[in-house]
C-alpha cells in the first residue's frame, strides 16, 4: 500500500549521505567478486558464494546470526556506490540496485520468514543508510524506481522510530544516525520533523547514560569506545552539514572522551583486548604516560615512561562497570606490557555466540589475570545495584609507587580483594586476600602472551621468558600450589583472541590456594635486575616492609 495517491509523485531529497566505507584499495576486489557471485560482507567474515543468486535466508555453521546481520545490513551497496564514485562505472550503481530490488522482493514475499534477523536494528540501520547512498548516487545516473526508494525508506523510518525497538547502547546511536537521514531525505513527509527531534534527543541522552564522568564510553571495550565515539561525532558532522548540531556541551564532551585514547593505547601503540575488543594499532593517537582513574567505568591506567617510549611500562586493572554491554568477568583482573613486549593479556572477544563454548570461556573469570574461585562465576547485576559489590575502592600515588585497590563481592557466599602496587618500572606486589562461607579452591590466574616461555614452576614461583627479559613470580605467604596450562580448543583454556573468529594459543599460570580464608602476596619482577629486596609482611597489622633502591618503605593495606 502507497503513503500517498499514485498520482502524486514521491518526494526524495538530495542529501549527502553517511557512508558505511570508503573506497580503498580493496573495492575493487570486493565488486569485481560481486559480479561472478562471491558476496563480500566484511573482513572477518567468510565471503559467500551466491552464484546462484543471494540466499537472504543463508544460515553459516559458525555464528548464524552474524552472518544474517551484515548480509541483511546491506553494506556491499556502500562498496558498489563507492566504486562508482571512484570510476563512475553505471555497472556498479544498477548491480547496487539489483541487489536492493532482490532483497526488497524476498522482503515482502516472506514478510514473517526470519524476520529478526532482517529487521534488527543494527541491520535496519545500516540498511537504511546504504539505501540513501544508492538513491543519491543513482538519482540522475541509471533508472529508478522512486516510489520504491520512498516506500523503503518510510517502512525503515516507521521502524527505527518505534520506541520497542530502541535499544539503549550503541544500536541506538546507529538507528538515530538512520532515522535523522531518513528525516532529511524525506522532509516533507509529515512526521519528519518530529523524526529529527527525537533522533537528537536520543543521542544526546546516549551520551550522557552510555559516557562515565570522565568520558570513557561504559560498554566495558576500548573498540566501543572508539566506535561509538566515531558514531556520534558523524551524528554531529552530519548535522553541521544541515545546520544543526548535537549541542556545543556533547562537543566538548567528545573531545574530551578521545584524550581517553592516549591512555589506554599500549606504548606500541596497540589496542589492549580488554572485553570485547580486537586488537589493532591507532599510530595516529599521541600517547600520554599519566595515569588515568575511571571508577565509574571500573577501569585504571598505570604507567611508567621510558626514554624510548615504545619500551615504556603500561599497566591495566579492571574492577566495576557501568553498564553490562560487553562486560567480561574480569574484575579484578590486569594486563601488563613491558619493554616493547604484552606480558600478561586479556582474553578478547572471539565472536557474539553465546552457545559457542569458546565464547563462554573468553568471558569466564578463568580466561583473565584475575583473582577467581575455582568452577564458580559471580553475577554481574545492574550497575546502579552492583556497584557497591564490584569496585576500585582505592588509588594511591607517591615518589616510589603507585597503589590501586578493588573489591568483588558478588560471588555467593565470598568476598575477594586485590591491591596492586606498581614500583615503577619493574616491580608488581600484589596482595589478594579471599574470604568465604565455606572451604573454596581459590585461583591466582596468569595468562602468559603468546611468545613467552615458561622456564621453570614449583610450588609459589614460577620463571618466564619474554624476549631477554625474565620475569619471576613469587609467592612470598604460604603455600601455593602452581600448575601451567597449555592451549586447548576442545574443553577451552589458555587461548586468546585478537580477531573475530580467530584463536591464538597461548600459555597460562595458575596458582591455587584452597580454604575459608585465603591471602596471596605476590611479587612481580619483570626485569633483569631486582631493585626490590627484604620484603616482608605483618599479616595481624597487614603492613608490607621492603627495601626499594637501598630505601625503606612500609606499605599498610
Amino acid at each position: 500500500m502507497w503513503p500517498f495517491k499514485k498520482s502524486v509523485q514521491p518526494t526524495l531529497n538530495i542529501i549527502e549521505p553517511i557512508k558505511k566505507t570508503n573506497y580503498t584499495k580493496d573495492t575493487d576486489k570486493i565488486v569485481e567478486g560481486l559480479f561472478e557471485g562471491q558476496y563480500f560482507l566484511i573482513k572477518s567474515l567468510e565471503v559467500l558464494d551466491f552464484k546462484k543468486g543471494i540466499d537472504w535466508n543463508y544460515q553459516h555453521h559458525s555464528g548464524a546470526n552474524t552472518y544474517q546481520l551484515y548480509l541483511h545490513s546491506l553494506e556491499t551497496i556502500h562498496h558498489l556506490c563507492n566504486h562508482y564514485e571512484k570510476k563512475k562505472d553505471k555497472k556498479s550503481l544498477k548491480k547496487a540496485y539489483e541487489i536492493l530490488q532482490d532483497w526488497a522482493k524476498h522482503d515482502e514475499a516472506h514478510p514473517k520468514e526470519n524476520y529478526r534477523s532482517r529487521w534488527s536494528d543494527h541491520a535496519t540501520a545500516t540498511r537504511a543508510l546504504a539505501i540513501i547512498y544508492l538513491y543519491t548516487s543513482a538519482v540522475d545516473v541509471i533508472k529508478i524506481n522512486e516510489e520504491l526508494i520512498y516506500n523503503l525508506l518510510l517502512k525503515h523510518a516507521r521502524f527505527l522510530n518505534d520506541d520497542q525497538n530502541y535499544r539503549k547502547n550503541n544500536h541506538g546511536i546507529m538507528v538515530d544516525r538512520a532515522l535523522l537521514s531518513i528525516a532529511l531525505v524525506l522532509s516533507e513527509y509529515p512526521e519528519a520533523e518530529h523524526w529529527k527531534e527525537k533522533a537528537i534527543y536520543r543521542v544526546r541522552e546516549a551520551f550522557n547514560r552510555d559516557f562515565s564522568y570522565k568520558n570513557v564510553h561504559l560498554e566495558n571495550s576500548p573498540d566501543y569506545h572508539s566506535m561509538v565515539m566515531r558514531l556520534i561525532q558523524s551524528v554531529e558532522s552530519f548535522l553541521v552539514k544541515n545546520n544543526l548540531t548535537l549541542g556545543k556541551d556533547i562537543v566538548e564532551r567528545l573531545e574530551q572522551a578521545d584524550d581517553y585514547f592516549h591512555y589506554f593505547l599500549k606504548p606500541n601503540l596497540k589496542v589492549p583486548t580488554i572485553g570485547d575488543t580486537s586488537s589493532g594499532h591507532l599510530k595516529r593517537k599521541k600517547k600520554k604516560f599519566d595515569s588515568f582513574i575511571d571508577e565509574e567505568a571500573g577501569i585504571a591506567i598505570l604507567q611508567d615512561e621510558h626514554e624510548e617510549p615504545e619500551r615504556s611500562t603500561w599497566l591495566s586493572f579492571i574492577c566495576g562497570y557501568g553498564s553490562k554491554t560487553h562486560k567480561h568477568f574480569d574484575d579484578l583482573s590486569f594486563n601488563l606490557f613491558y619493554n616493547g613486549k604484552d606480558i600478561f593479556v586479556d582474553s578478547g572477544k572471539y565472536n557474539y555466540v553465546k552457545s559457542d563454548k569458546i565464547r563462554q570461556y573468553v568471558l569466564s573469570p578463568i580466561a583473565h589475570n584475575t583473582l577467581a574461585i575455582d568452577g564458580k562465576e559471580y553475577k554481574l547485576g545492574d550497575p546502579l545495584v552492583y556497584r557497591d559489590k564490584i569496585k576500585i575502592t582505592g588509588y594511591h600515588k607517591t615518589l616510589h609507587y603507585e597503589l590501586i585497590q578493588g573489591e568483588n563481592k558478588a560471588y555467593n557466599g565470598a568476598k575477594l580483594k586485590r591491591t596492586l602496587i606498581f614500583f615503577k618500572p619493574d616491580v608488581i606486589i600484589i596482595f589478594d586476600q579471599a574470604v568465604s562461607d565455606e572451604d573454596q579452591k581459590f585461583l591466582q590466574l596468569y595468562n602468559l602472551a603468546p611468545h613467552i616461555e615458561i622456564l621453570e614452576t614449583k610450588d609459589n614461583y614460577a620463571k618466564i621468558k619474554s624476549g631477554a627479559d625474565i620475569i619471576e613470580i613469587e609467592q612470598l605467604l604460604g603455600t601455593s600450589s602452581v600448575t601451567s596450562f597449555q592451549a586447548d580448543r576442545t574443553e577451552p583454556r589458555a587461548i586468546m583472541s585478537e580477531r573475530f573468529n580467530e584463536l591464538i594459543d597461548i600459555s597460562q599460570l595458575e596458582f591455587s590456594k584452597t580454604g575459608e580464608n585465603v591471602n596471596y602476596l605476590t611479587m612481580i619482577s619483570f626485569g633483569n635486575e631486582q631493585s626490590i629486596q627484604g620484603v616482608t609482611f605483618d599479616e595481624t597489622s597487614k603492613i608490607l616492609t621492603l627495601n626499594k633502591d637501598g630505601k625503606k618503605l612500609d606499605i599498610a593495606f
